[in-house]
């Protein structure tokens, strides 16, 4: 707590702020931790604040005072390290949520699925954008950014991305420019298909598979 100065003892920090302990009256071995100071990590032997806390006019504020979910910064608007326990992460010096995590109206981070129905992932308590399997995203209407069935969506679609197009169609149809269509509209007797081009299962009995389409049996 003190050193040698001109063959008289003073305390560290006459001429180290902050200084706890010292070797001389020129190196600090130690900052008052009391005042939440630190020696420099960079190595300058000069007493900074705390990694959870930053330089207000002198004095070493919390970081979680001035940013919500704050637990290390180095400014008052500047966060580089969340409480990850409130599902919090750091982005361009402010707390976000976690991914398929939002604010709630509280500000709260919870699980975009208890936020949105049927939603994995979400920007926002209204906006999803990723949905549960054979669930897409609403783009127009009132129910904008929530997710619904695909199949009311796009009629015959088993599974979507969002209202714009399908991705795979129920059995028995096929993707034509994003829609579904009856595997028979475009391959006359076939039942279930992979592709508009592509029969795998003709119907009734008394036609059978032939080059991606159906034929009858007694063409055979």
């Amino acid at each position: 707590h003190y050193a040698l100065n001109v063959a008289t003892c003073q305390t560290c920090g006459t001429t180290l702020p902050n200084c706890d302990t010292c070797s001389d009256m020129s190196t600090c071995l130690t900052c008052d931790s009391t005042l939440f100071y630190r020696l420099d990590p960079g190595g300058s032997g000069t007493c900074v604040c705390d990694a959870q806390h930053y330089d207000n006019l002198g004095t070493c504020a919390s970081c979680s005072g001035a940013i919500a979910g704050c637990i290390e910064c180095t400014s008052n608007v500047y966060c580089t390290l969340c409480d990850s326990a409130q599902h919090l992460m750091a982005n361009s010096g402010n707390c976000g949520c976690i991914a398929t995590y939002a604010f709630d109206g509280m500000m709260a981070c919870q699980t975009c699925s208890s936020l949105i129905t049927n939603c994995l992932d979400c920007t926002s308590l209204t906006t999803c954008t990723s949905c549960a399997t054979n669930y897409g995203i609403v783009t127009t209407g009132g129910s904008t950014g929530q997710c619904d069935l695909c199949s009311n969506l796009i009629s015959n679609c088993q599974t979507c991305t969002d209202d714009t197009a399908c991705a795979t169609c129920q059995t028995g149809y096929a993707l034509n420019g994003g829609n579904c269509q009856p595997c028979s509209t475009a391959l006359p007797n076939c039942a279930e298909c992979s592709s508009t081009a592509t029969c795998t299962l003709c119907s009734p009995d008394t036609y059978a598979l032939n080059a991606g389409g159906c034929q009858l049996c007694s063409v055979f």
